[in-house]
C-alpha cells in the first residue's frame, strides 16, 4: 500500500506498523549536523545580540536576533526527533553613495522589502501549522504545502527584485561618473567596507540558493525524494544558512561598515539639536 495510504495519524513512536520510513523525513535527524546547526546559531545570537548593543544597530540586532532564535528552536526539534521521528518537534519546525542614482527612494528598501520578506515568512508559517495539523487530511495537507510553497516563491522575487535594484544602482552610479563626495569615497576605499559589500553579495547567493532547494523540496509534497534525502538538506540548507549566519554576525556592520553607525548618530544629534532649537523658539516665543 502506498505511504500516504496509510492512516499515520496515531503513531507516536517507531513500531512495525510505523516504521521511520513513512515519517515526513524518512530518516533519523543526524546529531553531529543539528549540533552544529545549534552551535552556530548560538554563538550568533550572543554575537549579534553583544554588537547590535555595542553600535546601538538595533534593527540589524532585532532581525538576527528572531533569526537565529528561531533557527536554534528549529534545528533543536530536528534533535528531539533523532530518538524518535513521529515526535511533535517536527511541528516546532514547520512553525517556526548618492540617493539620486536609486529608482526608488533609499528607506523604501527597507520598508518594502522588509514587509515583503514579513508576509512571505508568514505564510510560510501559517502553511507549515496547517500542514502540521493536517494528519491523515491529504486535502490539508496539500493546502499547508502550496501556501508554503507560495511564501517560500515570494521570497525568492523579493530577493531578485532587491538584487536587480541595487544592481541596477550600481551601474547607474558608475556610468554617471560623478565624483563621490569625500564621507563616500572614504567609506568606497576602506578595505572593511568592501569586505562588508563583498560579504552581503556572497550572502544574499547563499539565501537564493537555500530558497530555491526549498522550493524543489517542498514542489514534490510532504515525503518525496528530496525532502526524504537528508543530505541535500544539510548541503543547501543547513551549510548555506549557517554560512550566511556567521558572516552576517562576525561581518558586523558596527565593525565593517562604520559610516551607516556614524550616519545614524549625526542623524540622531541632528535631530537633537533640532528638538532643543523648538523648544527655544518656543519659550522666546511665550
Amino acid at each position: 500500500m502506498p505511504a500516504h495510504h496509510i492512516d499515520t495519524s496515531n503513531c507516536t513512536d517507531i513500531t512495525p506498523a510505523c516504521p521511520v520510513e513513512l515519517t515526513v523525513y524518512g530518516y533519523y535527524p543526524t546529531i553531529s549536523a543539528n549540533a552544529y546547526a545549534v552551535a552556530v546559531f548560538s554563538l550568533s545570537l550572543v554575537v549579534n545580540l553583544a554588537l547590535g548593543y555595542r553600535f546601538r544597530t538595533w534593527t540589524y540586532l532585532i532581525a538576527m536576533g528572531l533569526a537565529c532564535a528561531t533557527s536554534i528552536g528549529g534545528y533543536a526539534g530536528r534533535l528531539a526527533m533523532h530518538d524518535n521521528p513521529w515526535s511533535s518537534a517536527f511541528e516546532l519546525q514547520i512553525i517556526l553613495f548618492g540617493a539620486e542614482w536609486s529608482r526608488i527612494p533609499p528607506r523604501w528598501y527597507t520598508y518594502t522589502f522588509i514587509s515583503m520578506d514579513i508576509f512571505a515568512l508568514v505564510l510560510q508559517g501559517a502553511g507549515g501549522g496547517i500542514a502540521a495539523t493536517a494528519d491523515d487530511d491529504d486535502s490539508l495537507l496539500d493546502a499547508g504545502d502550496n501556501i508554503m510553497i507560495t511564501g517560500i516563491a515570494l521570497q525568492v522575487v523579493t530577493l531578485a527584485i532587491f538584487g536587480c535594484l541595487v544592481l541596477d544602482y550600481v551601474i547607474r552610479r558608475v556610468r554617471a561618473n560623478a565624483p563621490l563626495s569625500a564621507k563616500a569615497s572614504q567609506t568606497f576605499y576602506d578595505i572593511k567596507y568592501r569586505i562588508f559589500a563583498v560579504a552581503l553579495i556572497f550572502i544574499y547567493l547563499l539565501i537564493i540558493i537555500r530558497c530555491i532547494y526549498r522550493i524543489a523540496e517542498m514542489a514534490g509534497g510532504w515525503r518525496n525524494s528530496i525532502m526524504q534525502d537528508e543530505s541535500l538538506f544539510i548541503g543547501l540548507d543547513t551549510a548555506m544558512m549557517t554560512i550566511a549566519t556567521l558572516l552576517q554576525s562576525f561581518v558586523h556592520p558596527g565593525l565593517f561598515f562604520h559610516a551607516m553607525v556614524e550616519g545614524r548618530a549625526e542623524e540622531k544629534a541632528r535631530k537633537s539639536i533640532e528638538k532643543a532649537g523648538r523648544i527655544s523658539d518656543g519659550e522666546v516665543s511665550s
